[in-house]
């Protein structure tokens, strides 16, 4: 797939194209839903990292004490695959410091699914890159800025040359063909600049840009760098305008990632480096521990019934909200009612993960949600 500039002389727009292992049909996720399973599996290999970006959500660096073992990462990467997962995405911490992390990979898909692999890209050489390419892996790695002063301010030491390193040797294995290959920038008043030429650098490499909004959470809380509403909105809007133009791609502008709308609610959750189970990876409460109790008792719980039912528990303007955003704020019955049993639409939530860190409440208002201030 060819994302340059003349793919937008046609003049006819489409979806950008997204994370292979992360896309899944509305269908599906309805039906994961409804069969109270997953798609997807995030789980941390542990809190072990070799860089210290000051706003880390999971506060990563020395690993943690109670960290999981590999038997029982196994464990719940096997009980993730029965409840229905296509995708186990390996988080950390840096998940390529795991002493055993290509027989990780190696098992996720000895399991007949996908692997996506989260990482700084600071240890990828030409033979880590093959060795993850013949696994049939994504992997989502970081860049922040092409400033070497800047990365090194966002990362905790000088990255940026070991970064780009890693990048480039994951596009000479072939990762940029079939959506991959992505990378991931936070969206900081440091850095808000740079995102553009971020944008577009990722675009003429055949890269996913997976640009994301920072959120007060973890090392985030003390992090001087959140944007507001309306620096997230204009630069959301001309990103968007960038694609139009140039690529022939066209998206909805809403928060907390750019060009994508996040569903995983309803089939996803999150498994820290210690095992307790979270609905993501910025929603910090627990259903339970995974060394307690099995993955699927967890999806059980009163926390996950809700978190799968979330639109209908959504408080103040969230709650009043009746937009759908997949229909550019119009109310709609959707396609959905052929999957769901009446009509009414429940594709946006807004960022639960916004809304618990900036309130300690997940279903509190999303306040980055500019759709009052369009």
């Amino acid at each position: 797939m060819n994302f340059s500039k003349a793919s937008a002389s046609t003049g006819r727009l489409r979806p950008p194209p997204l994370i292979s292992g992360r896309a899944f049909s509305l269908e599906e996720s309805y039906k994961a839903k409804k069969a109270n399973g997953l798609l997807s599996l995030k789980i941390e290999l542990g809190k072990k990292c070799n860089l210290r970006c000051p706003y880390c959500f999971s506060e990563s660096g020395k690993p943690a004490e109670g960290e999981l073992s590999t038997a029982e990462i196994l464990r719940v990467v096997d009980e993730g695959v029965a409840l229905g997962a296509k995708t186990v995405t390996l988080m950390g911490g840096e998940p390529t410091l795991h002493k055993d992390f290509f027989r990780i990979v190696e098992h996720v898909r000895g399991a007949g699914v996908k692997p996506v692999v989260f990482t700084n890209g600071t240890r990828i050489n030409k033979e880590f890159a093959r060795n993850l390419f013949e696994l049939d892996a994504t992997v989502i790695t970081k860049l922040n800025s092409f400033d070497a002063e800047l990365q090194r301010q966002l990362a905790g030491r000088s990255a940026l040359s070991e970064m780009l390193s890693g990048i480039n040797c994951l596009i000479e294995t072939g990762f940029s063909e079939n959506s991959r290959l992505s990378i991931e920038s936070v969206v900081a008043k440091q850095n808000i600049n740079d995102i553009p030429g971020i944008w577009r650098w990722a675009r003429q490499r055949n890269i996913v840009p997976f640009i994301e909004l920072l959120k007060p959470h973890g090392r985030g809380n003390s992090f001087e760098g959140i944007v507001s509403r309306e620096e997230a909105r204009d630069l959301f809007n001309l990103l968007l305008r960038i694609d139009e133009t140039e690529y022939g791609f066209t998206w909805i502008p809403t928060p907390p990632i750019a060009g994508w709308q996040c569903q995983e609610h309803k089939y996803s959750c999150y498994v820290t480096a210690n095992g307790e189970v979270q609905p993501c990876s910025s929603v910090a409460v627990s259903a339970g521990n995974v060394l307690e109790k099995s993955l699927t008792e967890i999806l059980k719980t009163e926390l996950f019934k809700v978190v799968r039912e979330v639109k209908k528990h959504l408080k103040g303007a969230c709650g009043d909200c009746g937009v759908c955003i997949r229909c550019r704020f119009k109310a709609c019955a959707h396609a959905m009612e052929k999957i769901i049993s009446k009509p009414g639409c429940d594709n946006c939530y807004g960022c639960r993960g916004w809304a618990y860190s900036a309130k300690g409440d997940f279903l509190a208002a999303d306040e980055m949600c500019w759709r009052e201030v369009r």
